[in-house]
């Protein structure tokens, strides 16, 4: 459900251009010689374009946002066999591990002894999509030890940390905890 509307508009009719927003907005209203864009330069400070980044053992997820909205999900899986990390677009999800014991039970030992060097191939990645999609920063999510790991290999402002496992949650859920519910 959107949750507001901008609207900027000329007297003679010539010019509407309208925008739904996914977050609050205080009733305002101007109408002057020249735009009055202050109160959309506060909207974007507060919901600044920013990565959210789900890290969950073998899987990063970056969740592209602004102004409250989604724009676009990466994944990136750690690719047992092949020892790289195999990206997935959109709402694609990668293969499971087995449910044999013995290769879970391989997969974490090897994760536990290479994370930081798997981390660390990582970071790059991460740090070019940010660049990339312009965005002003990331918010690291999940478990403080794996976030640390990834933390000290990116290069890129970090707005902040929570050290929840969201990573099982919906998007929206997910902005929410972020931004607080003033985002759904």
């Amino acid at each position: 459900m959107q949750k507001g509307i901008v609207v900027f508009a000329s007297a003679d009719g010539g010019f509407w251009e309208e925008t739904k927003v996914q977050v609050s907005l205080e009733s305002e209203f101007h109408w002057e010689k020249s735009p009055v864009v202050e109160p959309l330069e506060k909207l974007e400070s507060t919901y600044p374009p920013a990565g959210l980044l789900l890290i969950q053992q073998r899987d990063v997820i970056l969740i592209d946002s602004a102004m409250g909205e989604i724009r676009d999900e990466v994944k990136y899986s750690w690719e047992f066999e092949t020892e790289d990390w195999r990206e997935y677009k959109g709402n694609a999800s990668s293969d499971r591990l087995a449910s044999g014991s013995t290769q879970v039970d391989e997969f974490q030992h090897r994760f536990e002894e290479n994370r930081l060097r798997w981390y660390k191939q990582l970071g790059p990645i991460i740090d070019k999509q940010v660049k990339n999609r312009n965005l002003k920063g990331v918010y690291l999510i999940g478990n403080k030890e794996y976030v640390k790991d990834l933390e000290q290999h990116l290069n890129k402002e970090i707005l902040d940390v929570i050290p929840k496992n969201l990573y099982s949650k919906p998007a929206h859920e997910i902005l929410n905890e972020v931004y607080g519910e003033s985002v759904r």
